[in-house]
């Protein structure tokens, strides 16, 4: 995220604002940003709510009340969308942080790197994320050399950023560099990701089409099923020419995005489901239901073309998975010396029997409470 990061500095340089800062700064009017005291503003596009309670024992998922500000907002974890103002509860994973993103909103980033300044920024990731019909959003990337206070007399970069809904189709326009510094890149690739949205049909880029790929970083597009991300590589072109990129999805996309809605935060669930009976793999294993249902990300990635018939599968077999793992929940119901004697003579022997009991029972609730919690919306 330091493109992203090092623009909104540049930011509270011109304005004496910083780009951390409380909510009450920009919604002044509502009392919930001053009593929402975990929560801050984390740039132009951007509302951070902090996990601060434990997690629950039975889930290992920490529950938070989050205030959603005015607008319609993306919550970055699951793909789900919240119109507000409103308080809403959520719960995440450790491995979740919440955070939440305009509609439309763009950032930049970039590739990995060991530290600050590795290596140029190339390609120059941008995420898009969804917009309603007839939006458009925009966002400029600040740069410099970073290496002394020439910026202050002018010496930068700032690179527009353009994206449009127009129906089905989606433009997103990378304007040629104003400014310059020195060793700025002349030559530089875009990635483009469009999360918690349909798979296109066709993308093109300056005109000419982009291909399906199946390698990282070749140019060309891909599907990221899990989080349902079309992620668009574009060749390396001068930052002195504009990069114009129309994505088209199928007829009727946008009016049946609401059923994309949270699949994201579903499948991480599913996730979180299997590992937890894969722990007591001795005594259970996960049903080929809850295995069908986590697996529709991949068949998504692997033939992002299917996705309707995908999508239109995944509440039904989401069901059955939450029903299989009840089943076996319910034969756990027995009286505890038979339970005992079903596992003892499995698994981790240097526990005692009634352990390995609690064990089993406890692996089997969290499974059903995950499922329970990321189930999607009929």
């Amino acid at each position: 995220m330091q493109p992203y990061i090092y623009t909104e500095a540049r930011r509270t340089y011109d304005t004496g604002v910083a780009f951390l800062h409380p909510l009450y700064y920009d919604w002044p009017e509502e009392d919930a940003a001053y009593t929402s005291k975990g929560e801050y503003v984390f740039g132009e596009q951007m509302v951070v709510a902090p996990v601060t309670k434990p997690r629950e024992s039975n889930t290992l998922l920490s529950r938070e009340n989050v205030w959603i500000p005015k607008g319609e907002w993306i919550e970055r974890a699951s793909g789900k969308h919240f119109k507000g103002p409103q308080t809403v509860e959520r719960t995440f994973s450790i491995e979740q942080i919440p955070v939440y993103l305009k509609a439309g909103a763009i950032v930049p980033g970039q590739p990995p790197m060991q530290y600050t300044g590795e290596k140029p920024v190339d390609p120059l990731i941008v995420t898009v994320y969804p917009l309603v019909d007839g939006q458009a959003s925009s966002y400029t990337v600040y740069e410099d050399a970073s290496a002394s206070e020439a910026y202050k007399r002018g010496v930068c970069a700032w690179t527009k950023i353009e994206a449009k809904q127009n129906g089905d189709e989606l433009t997103v326009d990378v304007d040629p560099v104003r400014g310059s510094y020195p060793g700025m890149l002349e030559q530089r690739g875009f990635e483009i990701r469009l999360p918690a949205d349909w798979p296109p049909q066709k993308v093109t880029a300056n005109g000419a089409a982009l291909e399906l790929v199946r390698t990282d970083g070749k140019p060309g597009w891909h599907f990221e099923g899990n989080t349902l991300t079309t992620v668009i590589t574009v060749p390396r072109s001068s930052v002195h020419n504009k990069t114009h990129i129309v994505v088209s999805r199928a007829a009727g996309s946008l009016a049946s995005r609401q059923k994309l809605d949270g699949f994201a935060g579903s499948i991480a669930r599913l996730r979180g489901a299997y590992d937890s009976i894969n722990t007591i793999l001795a005594f259970a294993r996960p049903p080929d239901t809850l295995i069908d249902a986590m697996q529709t990300g991949d068949r998504l990635h692997y033939r992002p073309e299917t996705a309707r018939m995908e999508m239109a599968r995944f509440s039904g077999v989401y069901t059955k998975a939450m029903a299989d793992v009840q089943g076996l929940v319910n034969e756990t119901n027995v009286p505890e010396d038979e339970l005992e004697k079903k596992i003892a003579h499995e698994w981790n022997q240097s526990s005692t029997v009634q352990e390995r009991a609690e064990r089993y029972k406890l692996y089997l609730g969290r499974a059903k409470a995950l499922l329970e919690d990321g189930a999607p919306k009929q």
